[in-house]
């Protein structure tokens, strides 16, 4: 598969992270171009899934971990300021604010 095949797979969280992990280590964090666009809307539908309980706040730190430094990966038009934002603060729950279902909801409405 492509690098942007995994790209996508990573952004739609279609596969377990360690498996997307695997593959996208074949390839470099650096790239040339930007091949995929992190939107609202991906940000959106993980945040819906840890809602539901299909994932964790340990693979939301780990998805937005795996997004946050790719140099193959940029940002909806217009939306970047707070889609890196909202993205640092996913990767970062340490350092900024722990992810919790009423967080997440605080997070969602910043990105509508």
């Amino acid at each position: 598969m492509s690098r942007s095949v995994h790209l996508i797979n990573l952004l739609n969280m279609n596969s377990p992270l360690h498996i997307i992990s695997e593959e996208l280590n074949k390839f470099s964090w650096d790239s040339d171009e930007e091949l995929e666009n992190l939107t609202r809307q991906h940000i959106l539908n993980a945040l819906k899934k840890y809602q539901q309980d299909e994932v964790n706040e340990t693979e939301i730190e780990k998805w937005a971990n795996l997004i946050e430094g790719r140099e193959d990966i940029g940002r909806e038009n217009s939306y970047e300021s707070v889609i890196n934002m909202v993205l640092n603060e996913l990767a970062n729950p340490l350092l900024t604010e722990p992810l919790t279902k009423e967080r997440a909801i605080i997070l969602s409405n910043k990105l509508k």
